[in-house]
């Protein structure tokens, strides 16, 4: 997966995820606050608990955390990028499953 600093939201929803992915966010200009954190998430069993990240310190111009997970192909039935507000990143848990990233508090 890859977390982004966000200033706005907009341009990471809107551009295509092959731009996003391929070029590390560099499309969305100065909406993009320093380079993204890239993590390797391994698969493991539906039941297992979630798995903390850490965000580390966010840019003081920080309002949305974008995350983008690249699946080996896509089924089409869910989304690989979400945005939530940085001041609630906390209190969500991402899930990773379907070949889709989903934020549920």
């Amino acid at each position: 997966i890859r977390i982004f600093q966000l200033k706005d939201d907009a341009a990471f929803m809107s551009k295509a995820f092959e731009q996003l992915w391929e070029n590390k966010g560099e499309i969305l200009g100065g909406d993009r606050l320093g380079e993204p954190k890239q993590i390797t998430v391994y698969g493991g069993p539906a039941n297992a608990d979630p798995r903390p990240i850490e965000l580390g310190d966010l840019n003081k111009d920080c309002r949305f955390i974008g995350i983008m997970a690249l699946y080996p192909k896509q089924d089409g039935k869910g989304s690989q990028r979400v945005v939530v507000p940085a001041s609630d990143a906390g209190s969500f848990v991402f899930e990773l499953s379907g070949y889709k990233i989903e934020a549920r508090k």
